[in-house]
């Protein structure tokens, strides 16, 4: 963290001054924009470029402190005597800065506003004797001397505002810096920075500090509040100060209320102080339809100045907020939950109701730490069962699952109403699954309450749960036998609840393209639901249907739908559904074959889910560990698996088989490519026995593209009338073309499967059939297929699976692996090899095996030659 952060996010602004150096369209650039945005840097970039090149370059800091001083700034680089009062003052001054340099020179001049009366006109009359190429730093807000305005508006020079950094620039930056960081953390770092890079510097020294940003499992994220340096807000405070009484009760206003309607800023203040925050900059005004909102300009200023007010002047703030805002009416969406907020901040006891309302909205907002603090107000209040249901559902949600059950009982145990009564049943049933591991107490809770009510909404909101809770156990055909009669339903609640149980289980039956269109329609259904907390959010649906998409064969779709969701989940703050997509982009790019993209978003959703307690990081371990090996790192892939192992017990296995793939692939990894087979098996069993047929496809793809396709291809083709989409038979053809050593058949599979998108099974069906075009006889077909698997292979992002290092020039043995291959190819045995390497035979067998797997040969008498033809 020490040093100067790296240049990001600059490369337009440098080629745009050297080419104005270049192209002498001007006399200068002056670089214009907020303290600390980046001004300063450029321009020391652009010296340093100049020096490089041979030119002359002389460097002016101007400062408040020496302005009153005529030619003050420039003093460091005249002569004593240039420095007196006197008419030919300035041009004796401008000789002696040309002197020595017969040609134009550069001149930087950084925070130009500083200038002095004399030293800014010495700048306008060298940029207008063109002996100077300007490049000027100026900070917006501040009024700099008329001669330095004149640069600009008499076009001697070309103003350029310097902007601050994008979000995808501050996630760049802070990789370099950091390392890994995780989405949210990077999108709430640039958001309270607003991409300001000496603010986002001091942001992160801060909450190093602090604590609250730390490296978590090799990725850094934020826990907690983004909070200033004691550096930073010294730094803001010169920016805020001067402000008069008024303006200062205005910005308080603002920073506390922030974003306030401008007509309610104007009947708290009076109008005082208003246009002077705004033509100081320190405000912003946004006109959306009819309405003029007002905003602080800077969220770091917004942050300093809460942070500096007292608490009893905070208190008035807030106070005389929630009062305003409700005489006028409280007629915006989130008026009631802002109206709670601050009168919970003032210390003023609120209405049940207006509390309820705003834990309701701010469950909506996916701000579970405001439904929190809202529904336990509501709740201390007596707001019965309805605000327990609220307090319990949230607390779950947080990964509070003691306590969330607790609540939720207590509620259960107070309502005599058949609706609270269920939705509380459900709430509890959900927590008590998949937070606490109780499967039978989640059971016994659905059954006693169904057997309590009437109604047949009611009904199918306990049998929408039973059918989550079987999903999660993975018993597909439950699943199926519960929804199918609400699919058929005109309600759009019961579909959107039946609907993203059934699409998930359609996608683990294998039947992608049903699933693609039921994840489709209950997201449909839910978005027209508008915000019935009950429900899950809507982009869950979309997690589905991205799985479903990438399975069948639209694997840029799948991707697409879930970087969608993966955004809009980050830029919310709603890391339950972050974590679900980017689950959602690990299994995406694995397909695509991006080993290491993969196990960047597993490890994030592992990570997440970790953060409420959700079994969910199972999911996220286990995909990191199969990334890993197919990467072929098997070290880290081994720590995952370690981190997987020390997850609890969970009655939540609905991808359990896919876990099971992943424990094989490390250990293939490993080189122990029978025993990996024989995991595999057992997995597609275990999926197979739950009707899980999609995960048993890949399970038997998987022991085919390790070694035996003519042990996976019979129960391949037995699925093929059980699942759907195009890639499932592009990957049964693939297993069957490799068990009949068909090598044109290999080869078109290739092409198919690069087509849509799956690089790495593309080019280990390329790599198979340059094998067996060589073992046909056909060198130049086996050219050429080698070069594509070559190619493919590279976009792969440094995959390396045994289908692809088997058999070809990229065969890779270890060194015993070899020592042992050559003396088999001699004809020594394997006891004779023993004894003279002091192993066992056993031993020997084990490396032997191994070494036939990466020559791609079935046994001794073929591997003198696959020696030969590998170099080795």
């Amino acid at each position: 963290m020490g040093g100067e952060w790296p240049l990001v996010g600059r490369d337009r602004d440098l080629a745009d001054i050297s080419a104005a150096r270049a192209a002498a369209r001007a006399g200068g650039l002056l670089l214009a924009g907020p303290a600390g945005v980046g001004k300063t840097r450029l321009a020391r970039e652009a010296a340093v470029a100049a020096e490089r090149g041979g030119e002359t370059v002389r460097w002016v800091r101007a400062t408040r402190s020496a302005s009153p001083i005529p030619l003050g700034a420039f003093a460091p680089l005249l002569p004593p005597e240039e420095l007196g009062e006197g008419g030919a003052q300035l041009r004796r001054a401008a000789d002696a800065l040309r002197a020595g340099s017969d040609e134009q020179f550069l001149l930087v001049v950084d925070d130009v506003q500083f200038l002095d009366e004399t030293s800014a006109a010495l700048l306008l009359q060298l940029v207008v004797m063109g002996a100077a190429f300007l490049v000027a730093t100026l900070r917006t807000g501040e009024d700099p001397p008329d001669a330095v305005v004149a640069l600009w508006k008499d076009e001697l020079v070309e103003r350029q505002e310097v902007r601050p950094l994008s979000p995808d620039d501050v996630t760049t930056l802070l990789g370099l810096v950091l390392g890994e960081v995780e989405a949210s953390t990077a999108l709430a770092l640039a958001r309270a920075s607003g991409g300001n890079p000496l603010y986002l510097r001091e942001l992160v020294l801060a909450a190093q500090h602090a604590g609250t940003l730390h490296d978590s499992g090799g990725m850094w994220r934020l826990q907690g509040r983004v909070s200033t340096s004691p550096r930073l807000k010294e730094l803001v405070s010169v920016r805020l100060g001067g402000l008069s009484p008024a303006a200062q009760r205005g910005l308080d206003l603002v920073a506390v209320g922030e974003p306030i309607g401008m007509l309610g800023l104007e009947r708290l203040t009076g109008g005082a102080g208003i246009d002077d925050l705004e033509r100081r900059g320190l405000i912003e005004v946004l006109h959306d339809e009819r309405r003029a909102n007002v905003r602080v300009a800077h969220t770091v200023y917004a942050e300093v100045v809460r942070e500096s007010m007292t608490s009893r002047g905070y208190r008035d703030v807030c106070q005389g907020l929630a009062n305003a805002v409700e005489g006028n009416g409280a007629r915006r969406r989130d008026d009631k939950r802002r109206i709670a907020m601050w009168r919970l901040e003032a210390g003023v006891r609120a209405d049940t109701a207006e509390l309820l309302a705003a834990a309701h909205d701010s469950r909506v907002a996916s701000d579970y730490a405001s439904t929190e603090r809202f529904a336990r107000a509501a709740h201390d209040a007596g707001g019965g069962p309805t605000a327990g249901l609220l307090l319990g559902e949230v607390l779950d949600e947080l990964g509070r699952h003691d306590e969330a059950e607790a609540v939720l009982a207590a509620a259960a145990a107070e309502t005599s109403d058949d609706g609270e009564r269920t939705f509380i049943a459900v709430a509890r049933a959900d927590n008590l699954f998949r937070g606490m591991g109780r499967a039978d107490a989640a059971d016994g809770v659905l059954a006693e309450v169904r057997a309590q009510v009437s109604d047949s909404g009611l009904i199918g909101e306990l049998d929408a749960q039973l059918a989550l809770n079987r999903l999660f156990a993975g018993r597909v055909q439950e699943v199926f036998d519960i929804t199918e009669p609400m699919l058929t339903t005109a309600d759009l609640r019961a579909y959107s609840q039946a609907a993203l149980q059934a699409g998930v289980a359609r996608f683990l039956a294998g039947r992608y393209d049903d699933a693609v269109e039921t994840a489709t329609r209950g997201f449909e259904a839910r978005i027209a639901l508008v915000d019935e907390v009950q429900l899950a959010d809507a982009g869950i649906h979309l997690v589905a249907l991205s799985f479903a998409q990438v399975e069948r064969g639209d694997i840029e779709h799948g991707i697409a739908t879930a970087r969608a969701g993966y955004e809009g989940a980050a830029a919310m703050g709603h890391r339950n559904g972050q974590a679900y997509f980017a689950i959602a982009l690990a299994r995406g790019h694995v397909v695509r074959g991006e080993v290491v993209s993969s196990a960047r978003y597993a490890r994030e959703a592992a990570l997440l889910y970790g953060e409420f307690n959700h079994p969910g990081s199972r999911w996220g371990f286990g995909a990191l560990a199969l990334a890993l090996a197919h990467a072929g790192d098997v070290a880290r892939a081994e720590e995952a698996l370690a981190d997987l192992d020390a997850e609890p017990d969970t009655p939540v296995e609905m991808m359990d088989p896919d876990i099971d793939r992943a424990r094989a692939w490390v250990v293939a990894a490993r080189g122990e490519l029978p025993r990996a087979r024989a995991m595999l098996f057992a997995a597609a069993d275990r999926a197979a026995a739950t009707g899980r047929h999609g995960l048993e496809l890949g399970a038997l793809f998987d022991v085919a593209r390790i070694g035996d396709p003519a042990g996976a291809r019979d129960r391949l083709a037995a699925l093929q009338e059980r699942v759907q989409g195009g890639l499932a038979a592009l990957r049964i053809d693939f297993v069957d073309a490799l068990a009949r050593g068909d090598a044109v058949a290999l080869d078109e599979v290739a092409g198919a499967l690069a087509a849509c998108g799956a690089r790495l099974w593309a080019a280990e069906a390329a790599n198979e059939a340059a094998i067996a075009y060589r073992v046909a006889g056909a060198p130049r077909a086996a050219s050429a297929a080698a070069q594509r698997a070559a190619t493919l292979s590279a976009q792969c992002e440094g995959a390396r699976t045994p289908a692809l290092l088997h058999g070809t020039d990229t065969a890779v043995l270890t060194r015993r692996e070899r020592e042992i291959a050559t003396l088999a190819a001699q004809g020594h045995s394997s006891r004779e090899i023993a004894d003279a390497l002091v192993v066992s035979p056993r031993t020997v067998e084990n490396h032997l095996q191994r070494a036939y797997e990466k020559l791609g040969v079935r046994g001794r008498a073929e591997l003198g030659e696959a020696l030969a033809r590998a170099s080795l």
